[in-house]
């Protein structure tokens, strides 16, 4: 199957894990499923390409990294899912992770509606145009900005839909330090974090939102804290993460289908696409 034409892009993480979704329920149509797309960095992870509400959207779990497709570079999973976006011409982008808390206010069932970020990665794609250059692609090359990098009217609706499904707190605009993994971060590490304003720690959000920008598509993004950063208490394991990831799953699940069903794909109020500029608008030197 070719990449269909889609308007939205969901991007599933360990916080979808045990939900099914999109196929378990969750008032979803599945028009195609366990779709594998070619890429010029390789065959991708599955895709699910399903409607909501007469809203469709292609679906990839956990950004589409596997144990064969790593997040760093070359042929990154980043790249390949947003190659996939790219040629179905994707304007709204919902992703979403577990992370470790750096704020000690900020405890395990927390969810927050990400405002900004911060990335410490250095081996993974800096630009997709980049990406596809060095592949012999042509492409419009972009001056991005990354004021706004969270949509804002996008974040408002997934805001306002986790604060009536039941979480402990929901947060917005909280600011996310994207660390390379995949191992977590030493106490030093999180207490750096801190100074430089981080509010939680995650493995995942870089470079997605900067591909994102790269598209011109909304990007909007939540994170459920699983684990706290070492040094916040005195000790919690493995085993206890993972129990809570998958004990509420299915709620990040129906929260993520209800935000599907509402959402605007048109609506362009928020002014995100304006953030970019095409290369050919600069003069020449």
């Amino acid at each position: 199957m070719e990449i269909p034409k889609v308007k939205m892009g969901v991007i599933g993480g360990s916080t979808l894990w045990g939900s099914g979704f999109p196929s378990e329920g969750y008032n979803a149509n599945i028009i195609a499923d366990d779709l594998y797309f070619d890429t010029p960095f390789g065959k991708t992870a599955k895709f699910t390409y399903a409607e909501i509400n007469g809203n469709e959207f292609l679906f990839v779990p956990y950004h589409g990294i596997t144990n064969e497709i790593l997040p760093q570079t070359p042929n990154s999973a980043f790249e390949r899912v947003f190659y996939v976006f790219y040629k179905a011409g994707v304007k709204k982008i919902i992703s979403s992770a577990t992370c470790g808390s750096v704020d000690p206010d900020l405890k395990p069932g927390d969810f927050i509606v990400l405002g900004d970020f911060i990335d410490f990665t250095s081996h993974r794609a800096l630009s997709l145009y980049l990406s596809l250059r060095n592949k012999g692609i042509k492409a419009e090359r972009y001056f991005i900005r990354m004021r706004q990098p969270f949509c804002p009217v996008l974040s408002e609706l997934i805001y306002q839909v986790a604060k009536n499904a039941g979480y402990q707190r929901v947060l917005k605009d909280g600011v996310v330090a994207v660390t390379e993994g995949p191992r977590f971060e030493s106490p030093a590490e999180i207490r750096m974090l801190q100074k430089f304003g981080a509010h939680v720690v995650s493995h995942h959000m870089s470079p997605e939102v900067v591909f994102a920008r790269e598209l011109g598509a909304c990007f909007a993004a939540f994170h459920f804290v699983s684990n706290y950063g070492e040094g916040l208490v005195k000790d919690w394991t493995f085993e206890q993460m993972i129990e809570h990831d998958t004990q509420y799953g299915k709620r990040h699940a129906k929260v993520l289908a209800e935000v599907i069903s509402r959402l605007n794909l048109d609506d362009t109020s928020c002014g995100c696409e304006k953030y970019r500029t095409p290369w050919s608008k600069f003069p020449e030197e």
